[in-house]
């Protein structure tokens, strides 16, 4: 890996350039002159799950699987946070095969998290439903994954927070590489993880796994930033997820939120068949009435007081 001066003057200029002017060929030239080599993977193995939510916003179903997996290339033509418009990608957050009620019940919120942004509703009194569907998808075989985090967050123990077991890999530096790695990885973990509000902000990160899928990698692990909980979540490459993810099931649910609280309630399955959504309506659970949710919310609230004072 090379970073000299010129590249490191380079990165601490682009930190702070003007990126809706899009200076995609200076990310690209930085990422190709740095010539990176990664230090540390996480693995994902078979029977992994990864969550996808997506948000419905008309009354309709979605009655095929491509309609809840990665967007079609045509249709990609903005900046995301590790898509470019070349460069399709399919997103979710991934919990292990042995994952606990709890970790799952979080990899709902946090997926939830990534296509509703809560904090608008946070101080809403009035309840707010939205329609979502949920795909449970499970890997077939093993995918290494460069990871983005910086030194300190590995030494720390936040590389395992979505694994029970050891399950990503650091090659010990010597104390150059060290360096070197610092410098990229601050420069990475901060445009993986900052908050955007217009779509060519993503433009360092998008790049960035542009390069990496150039390398012959199929995605990236990287930090979650919009839920409560320490989670990581995956962009994987369309040939990825055609050739080493299946749909185990689907399912329909409505998110209420209200003052910063949000409850997911799930409604009927669908399971995969030939491409297609076969839903399950013959056991499909009753949705609660509006007043039935608000008096659960009000018990929130007054358990979050109760715990606060």
């Amino acid at each position: 890996m090379n970073i000299n001066k010129e590249i490191l003057d380079e990165m601490t200029t682009l930190l702070s350039c003007d990126l809706s002017t899009y200076p995609y060929e200076r990310f690209q030239k930085l990422y190709k002159d740095i010539e990176w080599i990664t230090f540390d993977l996480a693995i994902l193995q078979p029977d992994d799950i990864i969550i996808r939510a997506r948000k419905n916003n008309d009354s309709s179903e979605f009655n095929e699987v491509k309609e809840i997996s990665y967007k079609p290339q045509n249709l990609n033509t903005t900046f995301q946070r590790a898509s470019s418009p070349n460069n399709t990608m399919f997103y979710g957050c991934m919990i292990p095969y042995n994952h606990t009620n709890e970790e799952f019940d979080n990899a709902l919120l946090a997926a939830l998290f990534e296509i509703i942004d809560i904090e608008n509703y946070s101080t809403y009194d009035n309840l707010i439903n939205e329609k979502v569907i949920f795909g449970i998808w499970k890997v077939d075989s093993y995918v290494p994954l460069p990871v983005i985090m910086t030194l300190k967050d590995f030494y720390s123990g936040k590389a395992q927070c979505n694994f029970p077991e050891s399950r990503t890999w650091l090659i010990m530096p010597d104390e150059k590489e060290e360096k070197q790695i610092n410098a990229i990885t601050q420069f990475l973990h901060h445009n993986f993880t900052k908050r955007v509000k217009h779509n060519f902000e993503y433009i360092p990160s998008a790049m960035f796994t542009e390069y990496l899928l150039l390398k012959g990698y199929e995605g990236i692990y990287y930090p979650g930033i919009k839920s409560e909980f320490d989670s990581f979540n995956v962009a994987l490459s369309p040939n990825c997820v055609d050739k080493k993810l299946k749909l185990d099931y689907a399912f329909n649910a409505i998110v209420h939120m209200r003052n910063g609280n949000s409850l997911i309630e799930g409604a009927y399955t669908a399971k995969q068949e030939n491409g297609k959504l076969i839903y399950n309506n013959v056991n499909s659970k009753k949705f609660q009435s509006e007043k039935e949710i608000i008096e659960i919310f009000n018990k929130f609230e007054k358990e979050k007081m109760n715990n606060n004072s």
